[in-house]
């Protein structure tokens, strides 16, 4: 249950993050904006930023939480989330559509998101945000 928990907290940061951080915080609108103007190319996040973001994920739930029992299944949904993000995003952007109705939705989202409005769909492993918020497109 906790693990599910940290997932879903991470879609709503990964949601946050590139709606706010990506597309409105130098310097990572400015290497944000590369991504959107060569997609194919992989995205080089600085090594310092990916392990605070990591670190961060792993820590602060035991910092904020004195009961290890939910601090640690917690860090592990919202790591998990940060990785099936990384590896959903990747797919996205492979030159042909995925198959599977999951990822075809997400490819399609995203899609949109890159060559129609970069205001809206900012969630890759879900839309539900982007609904909260009213950015979908």
């Amino acid at each position: 249950m906790l693990l599910a928990a940290g997932l879903t907290v991470w879609t709503l940061l990964e949601y946050l993050l590139h709606r706010f951080m990506l597309h409105g915080v130098e310097p990572f609108r400015r290497w944000h904006l590369q991504h959107h103007l060569h997609p194919d190319v992989p995205m080089r996040t600085p090594i310092l930023f990916s392990l605070t973001l990591v670190l961060a994920l792993a820590i602060l739930p035991a910092l904020l939480s004195a009961d290890m029992g939910f601090a640690a299944p917690f860090s592990c949904g919202l790591i998990l989330g940060h990785l099936l993000q990384e590896i959903v995003h990747h797919r996205l952007h492979k030159s042909l559509p995925p198959s599977g109705n999951w990822i075809k939705a997400r490819w399609r989202h995203h899609d949109f998101h890159h060559h129609h409005d970069e205001h809206s769909n900012y969630g890759t492993l879900t839309e539900f945000w982007d609904g909260i918020f009213n950015t979908h497109g």
